[in-house]
C-alpha cells in the first residue's frame, strides 16, 4: 500500500471531491500517492523538500546550476581538481542563489574543478495550485469515465477539462530548461 508524502486523505476529504469517496473500489491513499507521482513526472522534478547532492566538472563559468528547485538551503559547495580526490570546502559567506531558478553564483575559481554542491530544494509547505493538481489527478484516476462536473456546467466534456486544468495549474512549476554541463 502506497502512502502519499505530498497531500493527505484528509485533504481529499475535506476538498470538493469529498462526496467521491463513497463510491472507491480502491485505496484512496494508492490514489493519492499514484496521483503525486504523475504529477511530479510531468513537472520533472521531487516537489517535497528533500537534500541533494550533485557532483559535475565546471565549464565556462562560476556559476553552478542545479536540478532541484527551489533551493532553500545551501549546505556546502566543494572542489577539487583531477587527479586529486580531496575535495576542498569552501566558505558560503560570499556565495549567493536565487532559489527558484535554481542557480549558485560563487566568488571562486571553479572552470576545470570538479565540484560537490549539497544542498535543501523543494517545497516545504505545498502551493496551493500544485496540491489542487493532485488532487483533480486523483479524481481523473478514479472516475476516468465519468463526467466529474455538475449540470449546466458551460465546460468541456469532464476528463478534457480536468487535463487543461491540471495542465494550468502546474504550468508555472514545470521546469523546461535544462543546462548543459558537458
Amino acid at each position: 500500500m502506497a502512502t502519499p508524502e505530498l497531500v493527505t486523505v484528509r485533504d481529499f476529504t475535506t476538498s470538493r471531491y469529498n462526496q467521491l469517496v463513497e463510491n472507491l473500489d480502491t485505496s484512496l491513499n494508492d490514489i493519492l500517492a499514484r496521483a503525486e507521482a504523475a504529477v511530479q513526472a510531468s513537472l520533472r522534478r521531487k516537489l517535497k523538500e528533500q537534500t541533494y547532492t550533485e557532483t559535475w566538472k565546471v565549464r565556462g563559468s562560476n556559476v553552478l546550476f542545479v536540478q532541484g528547485r527551489p533551493i532553500t538551503a545551501l549546505t556546502s559547495i566543494k572542489r577539487r581538481l583531477y587527479p586529486s580526490y580531496t575535495y576542498e570546502t569552501l566558505d558560503l559567506s560570499n556565495v549567493w542563489y536565487d532559489g527558484e531558478a535554481g542557480y549558485i553564483e560563487t566568488p571562486f575559481d571553479l572552470i576545470g574543478w570538479f565540484v560537490e554542491v549539497t544542498y535543501t530544494a523543494g517545497f516545504a509547505v505545498l502551493p496551493e495550485d500544485i496540491r489542487e493538481a493532485i488532487l483533480m489527478q486523483a479524481v481523473l484516476m478514479s472516475y476516468v469515465d465519468l463526467e466529474v462536473y455538475g449540470s449546466g456546467d458551460s465546460r468541456p466534456p469532464g476528463t478534457l477539462y480536468f487535463h487543461d486544468e491540471i495542465a494550468r495549474l502546474l504550468d508555472v512549476y514545470r521546469l523546461t530548461s535544462s543546462v548543459y554541463r558537458g
